[in-house]
């Protein structure tokens, strides 16, 4: 009764597990052939992953279908689904359902999921739908679409959305920089060969993310309690933090950008605005490879009072600290400036200092008092060979 086409397909699943009321319609057609309907109780079915269909694990529904067509309605829970070409892990379901329909034409085979709503470990709900097309022609390649809306997600759930052919270099970023915190709504897409070999062709993540801590880099201050937007676009990360806390005082309109140029080399570039104190914004420059750029310049800076500064930072991840690009304006109102190493203390000190990789630290215009005495202060500074 089975076509001779679907024989391997069968043999490849290796399907297991019990279906219950189980019944077989048989009609005769004008032209001799005869029409099968197949449909019954799916109890604990599992499969095998073949070729581009995912394995699958413990699944309950209801089964109908023909010679060219069909469908599963389920729920259950404490389900797997697995698509090893593409990711490192299965998914393991806590609670599912939705619909999964197939197609068997003449060119393709086309799977079409429709109204899931399913819940993971860490992701309260993820709704939505996916495809596969499974073509006849063996030099063709296989092709998976997923298209899901996420509620109540931990930000660490990234590691179970973001699959593994989207390289090495990225996914260890992602678990080692995304820590605590919580998205409350994201969408996920992903269009994909289901080839070994193939690359992915587009993946986006979006999060709309809530105190979220991120640790985007070794020996640099760690973000606290981020608020705001994060993209992940194939092997890009966008991030729009509208406020968080570091060391500095409070990030507002920060943007954050993971980048692999095309000599495999990656950059993180970081911009935004920060006030606070006056002391710990320094401390970008005492604390952090920043200290070895300005050749320990200004270790000796002691400062109290109030900042205000808008910070630029391309970071280089795959090649030396010297490679870093900086530019640092802050807006400074300090009632007590002492440089140590030279033993003064300069008091009420107001203005604009800059620091630039290119053209070192500067100013123009600041004022201060010294010795009781109102002053004006230029900083310039010179590079020796």
């Amino acid at each position: 009764m089975i076509p001779e086409s679907f024989t391997p397909f069968l043999e490849g699943l290796n399907p297991r597990g019990q279906v219950n009321n189980f019944s077989v319609v048989l009609q005769n057609k004008d032209d001799e052939d005869i029409d099968i309907t197949l449909a019954g109780e799916l109890n604990g079915i599992s499969i095998d992953a073949y070729g581009a269909i995912p394995a699958i694990k413990n699944v309950y529904g209801v089964l109908a279908a023909n010679q060219t067509s069909g469908r599963v309605q389920f729920s259950s829970q404490d389900m797997q689904l697995y698509f090893p070409d593409i990711y490192q892990d299965p998914f393991e379901i806590l609670n599912g359902s939705g619909q999964v329909d197939w197609v068997i034409g003449e060119d393709e085979i086309h799977l079409l999921g429709d109204g899931l709503n399913i819940e993971l470990s860490g992701v309260e709900a993820i709704k939505g739908g996916f495809q596969v097309w499974l073509p006849q022609d063996d030099t063709l390649e296989s092709a998976l679409e997923l298209n899901l809306s996420l509620d109540g997600a931990m930000v660490s759930a990234q590691h179970k959305l973001v699959p593994k052919i989207v390289g090495k270099d990225l996914t260890d970023w992602l678990d080692t920089s995304l820590q605590n915190g919580q998205a409350q709504s994201g969408q996920f897409y992903l269009y994909s060969s289901l080839s070994p070999e193939q690359a992915i062709s587009n993946l986006e993540l979006y999060l709309d993310v809530n105190d979220v801590d991120i640790s985007y880099l070794p020996q640099w201050p760690s973000i606290k309690q981020a608020s705001g937007k994060l993209l992940i676009s194939n092997e890009d990360v966008y991030g729009q933090i509208d406020k968080a806390i570091t060391l500095g005082g409070n990030l507002t309109n920060a943007q954050v950008l993971y980048h692999i140029d095309d000599n495999d080399l990656g950059y993180l570039w970081i911009n935004a605005l920060a006030d606070g104190s006056a002391s710990e914004m320094f401390s970008y420059f005492q604390q952090t490879p920043l200290q070895e750029v300005v050749d320990g310049t200004m270790d000796g800076w002691q400062l109290e009072g109030k900042q205000q500064t808008s910070l630029a930072l391309k970071v280089p991840l795959d090649s030396p600290i010297d490679d870093i690009r900086v530019e640092v304006q802050t807006q400074l109102q300090a009632p007590r400036f002492n440089i140590t190493d030279v033993d003064l203390v300069f008091e009420n000190t107001n203005g604009v200092i800059q620091y630039r990789t290119s053209k070192g630290l500067s100013s123009t215009g600041l004022t201060s008092n010294l010795w009781g005495q109102g002053i004006e202060v230029d900083i310039t500074s010179q590079y020796l060979n």
